[in-house]
């Protein structure tokens, strides 16, 4: 059942040693998948009652989308620099590609059930999805760099759009990682010139 947040904003809650606690417990359940992270023991491992576990998120999935943001926020300040991994805009944003394939083979049920709670219709995890969104279009537009691109926002967004959407394909199962990686190589190719 969602709950009412309180209106604390989000770094006030990260410097709670309880809401660090809870995710990092968080964290280490989902290592072992989706339905590894139970409230209940989630509740019994942090010694915090379920109404305060629900004081801090609304749900599993945003629990689970919340934990991982700070990680997600540290990567994506690093991809943040000064253009990287290739001579062209096509080059680096197709190793930015394959920097995200690649963490869905090594890491594949960690990020199963990440990206399963991210693309939850849980309005809690709007929020986050969000901010998550922002950091992708800026870690493009890095990668890009100061290429010429023809319609360059809109092409950043719609590489967005197809990534989202080929995730979601990954995550439901409708694409294993070589096909998700071929999808995504051919619509940054068609994208993006070389």
């Amino acid at each position: 059942m969602v709950r009412d947040l309180p209106n604390v904003p989000l770094e006030e809650r990260r410097q709670d040693e309880r809401y660090q606690r809870l995710m990092a417990a968080t964290r280490h359940a989902a290592r072992n998948g989706y339905d590894s992270v139970s409230m209940r023991e989630l509740a019994h491992e942090t010694r915090m009652s379920m109404t305060t576990i629900y004081q801090y998120c609304a749900s599993k999935d945003h629990l689970i989308a919340e934990a991982h943001l700070e990680v997600m926020e540290r990567i994506s300040a690093r991809l943040v620099t000064p253009p990287s991994g290739g001579p062209t805009a096509r080059a680096r944003v197709l190793n930015h590609i394959h920097e995200i394939t690649d963490a869905w083979q090594q890491h594949e049920g960690l990020m199963r059930t990440l990206q399963r709670a991210l693309y939850s219709l849980d309005p809690a995890v709007r929020e986050v999805r969000t901010s998550l969104r922002a950091r992708h279009l800026a870690i493009m537009d890095n990668a890009i760099g100061s290429d010429e691109v023809l319609n360059r926002a809109a092409v950043i967004d719609m590489v967005g759009h197809i990534i989202d959407s080929v995730t979601f394909r990954w995550v439901s199962g409708t694409l294993d990682t070589d096909e998700a990686r071929r999808v995504l190589e051919q619509a940054v190719e068609t994208l993006i010139p070389g």
